[in-house]
């Protein structure tokens, strides 16, 4: 009888601890909805019960060691000791795992009443869970295991398994309760581990990325946010969040707090930002600067929830395919007729410059970028209409026709790579056309010519959208509001690719119509979808694409309307409302 009599604590301290463990994982766990707070509260109420009648029976028992507790001094010494030996070694850990948008001391709350209601909650949760940890955790794993050592880490598992679903934040916790009861161990003094508890929560509460300890956060009330967290421990996004924290992005989005929040949202969300969006970012961003917080942090935030938002990953959308080109373009070019260099051209006249012959030349000093693309805009008239074939340095780009001599700019977008590598230029008009003189001027002459002005293009971070001007090559409004109008039976745009490296892709438009239309679809002078666009509310259209079909540098997509039409209000052809176009690598399933 005796070994059965000696086993009945430890079987009462198994039954407590795991009923103590079960109302913890309720409180914990337990859907945070209102209809479950019966619930919670009563398992709370349990756990003081159970608390209280076990520490009691811990007071009279026999059977556990009732040591006084140790010198004061010395309890204190050690725990602020080994607080700030853990705080060395996290703020060490910090500095080479977190991100530079990640700073060590983020601002704590700006108010002295919120500061004192923040303090006041760091260690009243460290006293309770110190309580929990010490008076009950450890003190019933002792009785239970008889084995100091494997005690202590049984109770450290334990109380850091309460910490998940974060498994640094576990892990932290689990080496913190191995410090923890050591010193409780040593002393049993309780209050020189609360304040220890509480420093170091407070510290990794305002040092720690939210990434890592899920900002302290554990059961449901971290699941909802899962998500988020999962994803800025993301490699690929935490190194599109330092390319959109950076002082080279800020300067690449005009030095100006506004400037960055309408980049911030064209760059991820692939849309304007609206008033009320830029207002409020801005706000957000200069008073956190005003409450001394400088730096990439500063623009973090925002950054981080667009990045992380809903709509950033609506319709197939992922930051994880967000790329930034945000480095200082190749000069643009820009030649009037007042300073034109060229051959076979008349002398400049009132902004104009007229060819003086059939292949008038222009010649201009530009450093290439092989893999990016240009756009070349030209600008001028005619005085019958004129056919101009163009040609880069010996190599064809393509055919631009003027009307009439009211002034006209003409697009035409190519890749670097057939610009020469000695930055020599030398531009080629081949015109066709009747040229002809009148009484005013005898000179028999076709084209004339204004401007010639060509523009390095970025590669686009999300989609082509309807305000992204330099894309947009014929047969389009300007940008208006939300989308921007074709308004002719066809249109092109010019859609510049990084590489390409997937063996497919997905071409995506989101457009509305004017009533029914049909679009048909060609890329780089290849037929790939046909579609019918049905009203003005935009809709998503898709289509998987060979990588073969795709260039590297500048690829021309062409959509024709056959069913464009003018109203008795417009005199323009419309067709599509253009919201968005992207081409992006297709996903492959796991």
């Amino acid at each position: 009888m005796l070994p059965m009599v000696a086993s009945r604590p430890r079987m009462r301290s198994l039954a407590e601890l795991t009923a103590m463990v079960g109302l913890v994982l309720i409180e914990l766990w337990l859907p945070l909805s209102p209809a479950y707070e019966p619930v919670r509260w009563s398992a709370r109420g349990a756990v003081i019960i159970l608390w209280t009648v076990s520490y009691r029976r811990w007071q009279t028992s026999p059977d556990d060691d009732l040591d006084q507790p140790g010198a004061s001094r010395r309890a204190w010494l050690e725990a602020l000791g080994a607080t700030a030996m853990i705080a060395i070694f996290l703020v060490t850990w910090l500095a080479t795992t977190s991100e530079p948008y990640e700073e060590v001391g983020s601002p704590l709350p700006g108010s002295a009443s919120a500061l004192l209601a923040w303090i006041a909650r760091r260690f009243g949760l460290a006293a309770l869970q110190q309580v929990v940890l010490q008076l009950f955790i450890w003190r019933l794993m002792r009785r239970i295991v008889r084995h100091e050592p494997t005690a202590v880490i049984l109770a450290a598992t334990l109380f850091g398994l309460f910490h998940l679903p974060s498994m640094a934040l576990t892990i932290a916790t689990f080496l913190g309760a191995v410090v923890w009861i050591g010193l409780f161990h040593r002393s049993r003094r309780l209050a020189p581990v609360i304040v220890s508890h509480a420093l170091l929560a407070g510290l990794a509460s305002v040092a720690v990325p939210e990434r890592l300890f899920y900002e302290m956060h554990a059961g449901a009330v971290a699941l909802q946010p899962l998500s988020t967290y999962r994803q800025l421990a993301d490699p690929e996004i935490r190194s599109l969040l330092r390319d959109l924290t950076s002082a080279t992005y800020f300067a690449h989005c005009g030095g100006t707090t506004e400037g960055y929040v309408a980049g911030l949202y064209h760059d991820i969300l692939g849309r304007p930002a609206t008033r009320d969006e830029i207002a409020e970012g801005s706000t957000a961003i200069e008073s956190s600067i005003t409450n001394n917080w400088p730096g990439p942090s500063s623009r973090a935030h925002l950054a981080k929830s667009l990045v992380t938002s809903d709509e950033a990953h609506l319709h197939h959308r992922s930051p994880r395919q967000t790329q930034l080109d945000i480095r200082p373009l190749p000069p643009k070019v820009h030649i009037t007729a007042d300073n034109l260099l060229g051959d076979d051209w008349y002398g400049a006249e009132q902004g104009w410059r007229w060819a003086r012959g059939n292949q008038p030349t222009i010649f201009f000093q530009q450093i290439p970028a092989p893999r990016r693309g240009y756009l070349l805009e030209l600008s001028g008239g005619a005085r019958t209409p004129q056919t101009v074939t163009l040609e880069i340095d010996g190599q064809l780009l393509g055919e631009l026709t003027f009307e009439s001599f009211e002034p006209q700019t003409q697009r035409l977008a190519f890749d670097g790579a057939l610009l020469s590598p000695t930055g020599e230029v030398q531009v080629r008009l081949r015109i066709r056309g009747d040229r002809v003189s009148d009484a005013e001027d005898p000179r028999p002459l076709g084209l004339g010519l204004r401007s010639l002005e060509l523009t390095p293009l970025r590669f686009p971070s999300v989609a082509v959208t309807h305000h992204d001007d330099l894309y947009f090559l014929s047969g389009f409004s300007a940008a208006e509001q939300n989308l921007r109008w074709s308004q002719e039976s066809s249109a092109r745009l010019a859609y510049p690719l990084r590489e390409v490296e997937s063996p497919s892709y997905v071409f995506e438009l989101l457009a509305g119509a004017f009533g029914k239309q049909r679009v048909e679809i060609r890329l780089n002078d290849h037929d790939v979808a046909s579609w019918t666009i049905d009203g003005l509310t935009p809709t998503h259209h898709l289509i998987e694409l060979d990588a073969t079909l795709l260039r590297a540098g500048v690829n021309r997509i062409d959509l024709q309307l056959p069913d464009a039409k003018n109203t008795k209000s417009d005199p323009r052809r419309l067709g599509i409302a253009f919201v968005s176009a992207r081409i992006t690598p297709a996903v492959v399933a796991d």
